[in-house]
């Protein structure tokens, strides 16, 4: 495997322009003597070509000389390895100029035939690589990325937790490896267009999973979990993508999406070293906990008191809340006592009941 550069306007209008066979690549440096300067790498056969455009970047596509797809311009939805092992497990990625990116205009680019890039590149293209078209309501995969529980929470509020590193997957504890298992094979893709869904619910599921048992997560791993992912996933993927595409993709989503709760475990953990609302000091000790979570919510957020919260959620925060039914039975006296009230239902996949925080204090 190898290290992958995720490209486009996200970051920092880098670009990569994939150029297949070594003849054509030395046509393209002819063009475009700017070419030399910049950071061109190499995996098996031609070269990218690196730069960074200063402006927007069009979509991930073929590129065309005489009628033959010779390449791929890579801008927003692609990605590049960069270094490792290239798939034909014979050759390595290694750089041809190592020089900083070159920052361009499209413009200043020329094709083959002598045509300007920008004559070349078509506008309004999908992407190859990404999967956000996939989600039946519309939202991005970034959404997806900083949206927990219909709540976004900025990402200096998450602790990092000091956990020893898992193992392979075959060396963890027998009971780990069967939860693991059933994870895996709860979100494989049983139906196409469904890749992005059930990565990003994979993830959430296997990080939690991880943290109850004290470890974070590890390259090793997550391949080994990719690796019965795919396997099951297969018949209903996308044709056009390697394995090792998608397990681009996996690690990528890995990295900057939070597991489940853990915007709560945050929250809880501050909301635990203040005082019950005083009219609940002779309430159970549950019950000024699930309050004090509510609160904290809703100082969180600064929303009139708003704030998005669901049973499951108390029930994996709040000591002695031993079951998401639980959880909503706490969330419903404290509506009976006036301390909350229920603003708007949530949405099964979409969101959690949104409530509002009553109390001054």
């Amino acid at each position: 495997m190898g290290i992958a550069v995720r490209v486009g306007n996200r970051d920092h209008n880098v670009i990569s322009i994939d150029i297949d066979g070594d003849e054509l690549m030395k046509c393209f440096i002819d063009r475009n003597p700017i070419a030399r300067e910049t950071l061109i790498s190499k995996g098996s056969r031609g070269a990218n070509f690196w730069f960074m455009l200063s402006h927007e970047c069009l979509d991930l596509q073929d590129l065309k000389h005489e009628g033959v797809s010779v390449g791929e311009f890579r801008g927003n939805g692609g990605v590049t390895i960069i270094q490792g092992l290239h798939e034909n497990k014979t050759d390595y990625y290694r750089f041809l100029n190592k020089a900083p990116v070159s920052e361009i205009k499209l413009d200043q680019l020329k094709w083959m035939d002598g045509s300007p890039m920008t004559e070349v590149i078509r506008t309004g293209k999908d992407p190859v690589y990404t999967r956000t078209l996939e989600l039946k309501n519309n939202r991005s995969v970034e959404e997806e990325y900083h949206i927990e529980d219909g709540v976004g929470v900025p990402d200096e509020d998450i602790s990092n937790d000091d956990f020893p590193e898992a193992p392979r997957l075959g060396e963890c504890d027998p009971k780990l490896i069967k939860d693991v298992e059933t994870i895996v094979k709860k979100f494989a893709c049983v139906e196409s267009k469904t890749t992005n869904n059930q990565q990003l619910r994979l993830i959430r599921e296997l990080k939690f999973l991880l943290y109850r048992n004290a470890m974070s997560d590890s390259w090793e791993l997550k391949s080994d979990v990719h690796k019965l992912w795919f396997d099951l996933s297969t018949p209903y993927l996308d044709v056009t993508m390697s394995e090792q595409d998608y397990l681009i993709e996996l690690i990528d989503k890995w990295s900057r999406l939070r597991r489940t709760n853990q915007e709560n475990e945050a929250v809880w953990n501050r909301a635990k070293q203040k005082a019950a609302p005083a009219l609940l000091s002779e309430k159970p000790q549950t019950l000024q906990d699930t309050a004090k979570l509510c609160r904290e919510w809703a100082l969180k957020n600064k929303k009139d008191g708003v704030f998005n919260l669901g049973g499951k959620q108390v029930e994996l925060v709040v000591p002695g809340v031993n079951s998401q039914v639980g959880g909503f039975r706490y969330l419903r006296v404290l509506v009976n006592l006036k301390v909350i009230k229920l603003t708007q239902k949530g949405i099964a996949q979409v969101r959690t009941n949104q409530w509002r925080y009553l109390l001054n204090d």
